[in-house]
């Protein structure tokens, strides 16, 4: 078997070559495995972070405490005595002022900033395959390399602070202190001079502004030589001091230097300029925020603030805007806009030269317009939020809310110089709603805009004046209007209709709250043009399919349609028109299929059902066979009660149209049922009583109406296979049979009593016999 043989000796041949390959495959990879294994492990990867500042919540506390110091502590001296109007006695205040300061000063720096390490997530591992277990020795030395300057950077950036309180009170708190002193005893020091005359206007000015630029300088050192904060502190004071001795410049010594206005507030500018520039180039908010703090506080150290004290204080502000706009320092801009209406108010309180409401309103829009700039530009953060509190949409609303407010400041004498200023608020409102989609601020400006027209109305509405207020009103309603149809997207449906509802009750009550004591007699034809409106405004949302702002306007529509009736009409024809006023909306639910229509009018019919039992029943006329058209009582019951069954007559026939009748509409339809019935038994019941007749008389017919009425029901009932009405025949007749043994017997005379008994045998005899006539329907 020579073939065989040689077959199998090649194929173990072959075999064998299969085995070393494998041996020397296993070998490659136990080297490898090894080789990984012996990797150097003692430098990690480090994470790599990025550091976050925050202030914590009580370090923000701390510096309100320390504005609202300031605020107390200057504000009797320079705000004209508001502080008098406080109900607390100033020997309280005074002690309080200081707590205050102690306690912000204490939260200040017992929470100092603290740096937040952030990790940034570690990229997936991708697998390269088998080729990837090798990695070349360049490659992994240089890794290490990286690994361990990122390890080195990331703590050198968050180093863990040492000391403590105490430290931050040594390296950041004194320094603030001591340059604040400093510059405060330079501003006594130059008062103290003038006062003395120890040295010249001009060497006054020269030695503020030396020792200023020497300051700069001096800082400039420190910083260098990695005293950041120390020296960034000096830098800030030094611009301080020069602001303060340019500003004396002019305020005390302009006549002897001749120095004009325009110079000194460009030469003010101008060191503006500069420290806006160390602050951006240094990235640093103390150079910008003590220069500014103290620039505010220039002005609280003389005896008052004229024009020029706030023309310096705009361009502060105008400087402030441009830096916030570039660095995104949201503390500090919402700083210079409190100080900026702080010095406003020291202004008003001072100001007594001419055009005083025209420079107001100049002023107050420059301020409206450098702070919406620095609000809009607000930028977000890394954590792609622009903060709670410091948001744009929050500084724009606050701006618009103190605008408002110093409206209030305003002559009221004057209507132009009220209405002008309002009117251009509500423009620029609707501005900023339409483009940032704010639409919470239409509400506040509602609010707010009616609030100032009524301060108006309160102190200056005559005879003379009444055409033009109400044009102004009307503008104002017409506007806001507007406005919310524009905004009737599905995300605003809230707000949209909050809007609706205020706007339409502010603007009404204005109407009819101030001119009623004119007593023009309009009330009910000008209740009645809003219901046309509103019936407008409803047929305009229904072409846009508008939904929330359609049902608002067509209840507000009805609503004045309803008011305007016991406005301009009296007595039984307010009944009749609220009756109508039902059916037409009952009506309308069914052609437009709205349950917003079918509820209000619901809401009518029963308001009109308490009219006719509360009011109707006792002050309108009985019945006057003499004069029948006197018959108002009579009128005012029938026309509900004709209209009640209309109406449980449509939605009976209509019960196929819904899809809940059994379990809601049907309820409604017996409630219009039962009502018409109620006011039936009520209006025979009161008719019979107000009659002439005998006593026993009226006894008699009582109780016969009630039988006689209970089988008409009956058989309406079995007639038309309505099981309600036999249910309310049955109920009523109970009632006319408890009537007849418990009161007719003891109470009627011998023959009324034999009539009412033998009527009543007789007419349930006959309800028996619908009942066995026609059992199948039961």
């Amino acid at each position: 078997m020579p073939a065989k043989k040689d077959n199998w000796v090649d194929y173990f041949n072959k075999l064998d070559r299969t085995l070393n390959g494998f041996e020397q495959r296993i070998e490659k990879l136990e080297k490898q495995v090894a080789y990984i294994s012996k990797k150097p492990t003692a430098v990690p990867v480090a994470k790599e972070t990025k550091i976050s500042y925050e202030s914590p919540p009580k370090r923000r506390l701390g510096w309100g405490l320390v504005w609202l110091f300031i605020f107390l502590l200057f504000g009797r001296y320079f705000i004209g005595g508001i502080l008098d109007f406080l109900p607390i006695p100033y020997f309280i205040i005074s002690p309080l002022t200081w707590i205050l300061l102690i306690a912000g000063i204490v939260l200040i720096l017992s929470n100092p900033k603290k740096g937040t390490a952030v990790e940034k997530k570690p990229e997936e591992e991708i697998d390269l395959g088998q080729e990837a277990l090798e990695m070349p020795q360049e490659t992994r030395t240089s890794a290490a390399k990286k690994a361990s300057i990122r390890a080195e950077a990331a703590k050198k950036v968050a180093p863990k602070e040492k000391g403590g309180l105490e430290a931050s009170i040594g390296k950041k708190w004194l320094p603030k202190i001591g340059i604040i002193s400093i510059v405060l005893g330079v501003a006594f020091f130059v008062i103290y001079a003038i006062q003395n005359k120890w040295i010249g206007p001009t060497g006054q000015v020269a030695l503020g502004v030396l020792a200023g630029i020497i300051i700069i300088v001096v800082g400039e050192v420190f910083y260098r030589k990695e005293y950041r904060n120390y020296g960034l502190t000096l830098v800030g004071g030094g611009f301080a001091i020069i602001y303060f001795a340019m500003f004396a410049a002019y305020r005390f010594y302009g006549e002897v230097i001749n120095i004009s206005l325009p110079v000194d507030v460009a030469s003010l500018s101008l060191i503006i300029i500069a420290a806006v520039y160390f602050a951006v180039r240094y990235d640093s908010k103390i150079i910008a925020a003590e220069a500014f703090f103290l620039g505010y506080v220039v002005p609280l150290l003389t005896s008052s603030v004229n024009t020029f004290f706030l023309i310096y204080a705009i361009a502060l502000t105008a400087g402030l805007t441009i830096l916030t706009y570039f660095k995104n320092w949201k503390l500090l801009g919402a700083g210079g806009i409190v100080a900026m209406y702080v010095t406003h108010i020291f202004w008003l309180d001072f100001y007594t030269g001419a055009n005083k409401d025209v420079l107001h309103i100049v002023f107050l829009f420059i301020y409206f317009a450098m702070f919406a700039v620095m609000a809009l530009n607000l930028k977000e953060d890394e954590k792609g939020q622009i903060g709670q509190f410091l948001n744009s949409k929050t500084q724009v609303g606050i701006i618009f809310v103190i605008t408002y407010l110093f409206l209030f400041a305003l002559d009221f004498n004057n209507f132009y110089v009220v209405m002008s200023p309002l009117l251009l608020l509500v423009i620029l409102l609707m501005l900023f709603v339409l483009n940032y989609r704010w639409d919470y601020f239409t509400i506040g400006g509602i609010v707010l805009t009616y609030i100032v027209e009524w301060q108006w109305l309160d102190a200056n509405l005559k005879e003379a004046t009444l055409t033009i207020n109400f044009v102004a009103l009307s503008l104002y309603f017409l506007l806001f209007n507007i406005l919310l149809f524009i905004l009737y997207q599905e995300k605003n449906k809230v707000s949209n209709v909050i809007g609706i509802l205020l706007n339409s009750a502010l603007y009404y009550g204005s109407v009819i709250f101030f001119y009623k004591p004119f007593n023009r007699g309009y009330d009910g034809l000008f209740t009645a043009s809003l219901a046309i409106f509103y019936f407008v405004l409803t047929y305009l949302a229904y072409q846009k399919k508008v939904s929330h702002y359609f049902n608002t306007s067509i209840v507000l529509c009805f609503g004045y349609l309803a008011l305007a009736v016991p406005l301009q009409f009296n007595r039984e024809w307010i009944t009749i028109s609220w009756a109508v006023l039902t059916l037409v909306l009952v009506l309308l639910s069914f052609r437009l299929k709205e349950n917003v229509i079918r509820i209000a009018s619901s809401a009518v019919g029963l308001i009109t059902l308490a009219r006719v039992l509360f009011y109707d029943t006792w002050q309108l006329k009985a019945i006057d066979l003499n004069n029948f058209i006197n018959s108002t009582r009579l009128f005012a019951f029938a026309a509900a009660i004709l209209i009640f069954y209309i109406i449980a007559y449509l939605y009976y026939k209509n019960k196929d149209e819904f899809e809940d009748y059994e379990s809601y509409i049907v309820y409604v339809n017996a409630a219009y049922a039962i009502a018409a019935t109620v006011l039936t038994t009520v209006i025979i019941w009161v008719e019979i009583w107000d009659t002439k007749l005998a006593l026993n008389a009226k006894k008699l017919w009582t109780s016969l109406a009630f039988i006689l009425q209970a089988i008409a029901i009956l058989g309406f009932g079995f007639s038309a296979k309505i099981k309600l009405f036999r249910v309310m025949g049955l109920i009523l007749f109970g009632l006319a049979i408890l009537k007849v043994f418990l009161y007719d017997l003891s109470n009627l005379e011998m023959g009324y009593r034999i009539v009412s008994f033998i009527v009543l045998g007789i007419i349930a005899l006959l309800g028996a016999f619908l009942y066995n006539k026609y059992k199948e329907y039961i």
